[in-house]
């Protein structure tokens, strides 16, 4: 029992994780850096090549 504990909790997390990052997506710079100074919170750039 006590390891299904950590195991749903972190389900749940996984599960709510996509509705609360979408108030964070931003599509320009000048969106980041308001939202970053709204919520006192650093910015992330986030980006991946398939070299």
């Amino acid at each position: 029992m006590s390891k299904r504990i950590p195991a749903l909790a972190l389900m749940l997390v996984a599960l709510a994780l996509p509705a609360v990052a979408g108030e964070y997506d931003a599509t320009t710079w000048d969106e980041a850096v308001a939202l970053s100074e709204k919520h006192a919170k650093p910015i992330l750039i986030d980006f991946f090549t398939e070299w």
